[in-house]
């Protein structure tokens, strides 16, 4: 199959930054991995997600917080996921005019506070909760973008529904990724037996997605920062099924400096299977490239266990910090990936829809 380079964006920034009126899905996801000093001169690896969601929901809108900090060197993750409903009608700025921000608040110590610090793309990003086992944790980021958007299907829009009669919003997907965000702040942790503080530091990603949603399927996605400078997102493409060592049929879009977004057939492979809460997730990932592209990269999730649990009607899923290594137009390549398994199957039941 031919590459398709990306000829035109449907994204335009800073102005789609901001929230988008109508729209029956949209959110912003950051994830990523950070490095702090531990007390021992070591570095000390964690990984993070904050996750701001609203979902149109029967007559009305629900907002979703999906929130997770992971400590590597400790081999536990913290994470908690929050719904409001309904969904705070200010819960973001659609005026761009005035300044962008993104915020909900449950009212029993569950927030999310996004706001521009001198642009859009200069943010200042706080996640303050309890986790499920017990944990307080805080988030305070300053995140800078570098560069320009990963556009995902190398445009940065996809045709969800082919209803003419309905608006673009409602029957597209928008997506784009700010994959080069240098980020900086601070990582807390309190419980009754321990606490920490720990200034961090690293490059992360963000996610802004909206519009048109598919329902509920089985996916596996892959966020992943290369050494070279490489950003690429994967996913394996709806009605897959999702089974051990099988090569399942997925896409990728490439953000390559100098050459822009392209978007190419690629296949994913699962291997260490673990059973989690009646689910199989897979530890390992290995993807493989088509086309113009050629390479095969290797992820490992860093933690064991990173299942987040949801309300019924979302899910659980795996997801979190990973590391890459592999092979990329014959060049040997390592990078920080971050790693998402969504399943509605429970153990020893078939998968994919």
């Amino acid at each position: 199959m031919p590459e398709e380079k990306s000829t035109s964006s449907a994204i335009v920034l800073p102005g789609d930054q901001y929230g988008h009126p109508g729209a029956p899905s949209e959110w912003w996801w950051h994830t990523g991995t950070l490095v702090g000093g531990a007390p021992d001169g070591s570095q000390q690896i964690y990984g993070f997600e904050i996750n701001a969601m609203r979902f149109a929901k029967d007559d009305s809108a629900v907002a979703v917080m999906e929130l997770e900090l992971v400590d590597v060197q400790a081999n536990k993750h913290y994470e908690i996921t929050t719904v409001i409903d309904p969904c705070p009608p200010n819960w973001c700025s659609y005026d761009e005019s005035a300044p962008w921000r993104v915020s909900l608040d449950n009212g029993k110590g569950v927030s999310i506070a996004m706001s521009q610090i001198d642009s859009p793309l200069h943010m200042n990003v706080v996640a303050i909760f309890k986790s499920n086992e017990g944990t307080d944790v805080a988030i305070h980021l300053d995140l800078q973008q570098q560069g320009p958007p990963l556009l995902v299907w190398g445009t940065g829009c996809k045709e969800g529904l082919p209803d003419k009669n309905l608006s673009p919003i409602d029957r597209n997907n928008y997506y784009y990724s700010l994959t080069n965000l240098s980020a900086r702040g601070n990582v807390h942790l309190r419980s009754a037996t321990h606490s920490s503080s720990r200034t961090v530091s690293g490059v992360t990603w963000m996610d802004h997605e909206y519009g048109y949603f598919p329902g509920s399927y089985d996916w596996v996605w892959c966020g992943i920062r290369l050494d070279n400078g490489v950003s690429l997102l994967n996913y394996t493409l709806q009605g897959e099924r999702i089974a051990a060592n099988t090569r399942i049929a997925a896409r990728v879009t490439l953000l390559i400096p100098g050459q822009g977004n392209v978007f190419i057939h690629s296949a994913v492979e699962l291997t260490h299977p673990r059973d989690i809460n009646f689910q199989t997730y897979y530890e390992g990932v290995k993807i493989t490239f088509d086309d113009s592209v050629s390479g095969e990269l290797h992820l490992v999730s860093l933690v064991a266990n990173q299942e987040i649990l949801g309300p019924e009607w979302i899910h659980n899923v795996f997801e979190g910090v990973a590391s890459c290594s592999g092979t990329l137009n014959g060049e040997p390549v390592t990078g920080t990936a971050w790693l998402e398994q969504k399943y509605k199957s429970l153990l020893g039941a078939p998968t994919g829809t």
